[in-house]
């Protein structure tokens, strides 16, 4: 594991950083939202996921559970509305094209506030997962693939990998280009 808790304490941006870099991939937008509108998924648990593994944090799959139980919850009373809003402005013939794209962007930014301290929330939780769960030598650790399947999405494993290869060529760019 290339991060403990403390750190993860200190360093409050960490998983908000990773979520915006691989995020502004189309690659990892479009597979995304495809994910998010047809199966269900939440972008910021699969982005999560995708952190942990890009990190070498390896966590017991029991914390799906409360992951899911907790970002869920707040993203669909809150997220999931205004991004209802802000699609239903795009046709509404209520504003003027001008007045609902300024409000729709009002939303998009609100949308966004809550994206950040539900990612933040996911790092709290894998600190404190990380201080009190151990997993087992044998056990197999949460991730990408396990989270799509836990959605009963198709081909989970084959989405997860498109997913987790399209986020590390972020990084893999970059390192290369630092070596230059």
């Amino acid at each position: 594991m290339n991060i403990d808790p403390h750190t993860l304490l200190s360093q409050s941006s960490l998983l908000w950083d990773f979520a915006n870099r691989v995020y502004s991939r189309s690659e990892v937008e479009t597979l995304s939202i495809e994910l998010q509108d047809q199966c269900g998924a939440n972008v910021n648990i699969m982005l999560w996921s995708c952190w942990l593994e890009h990190e070498g944090i390896r966590l017991p799959q029991s914390c799906l559970s409360d992951v899911t139980q907790i970002i869920d919850e707040v993203s669909h009373e809150t997220v999931d509305k205004l991004r209802e809003v802000r699609r239903f402005l795009k046709t509404s013939k209520h504003f003027t094209k001008v007045q609902a794209l300024g409000i729709r962007k009002h939303i998009l930014s609100a949308e966004l506030v809550i994206e950040k301290v539900l990612l933040q929330r996911l790092q709290d939780l894998t600190c404190r997962f990380l201080e009190t769960l151990t997993l087992a030598p044998d056990e197999t650790a949460l991730d990408l693939h396990f989270y799509l399947q836990s959605l009963d999405i198709p081909a989970a494993k084959n989405k997860a990998e498109i997913l987790l290869r399209a986020c590390a060529e972020d990084f893999t760019a970059a390192e290369v280009g630092a070596a230059v």
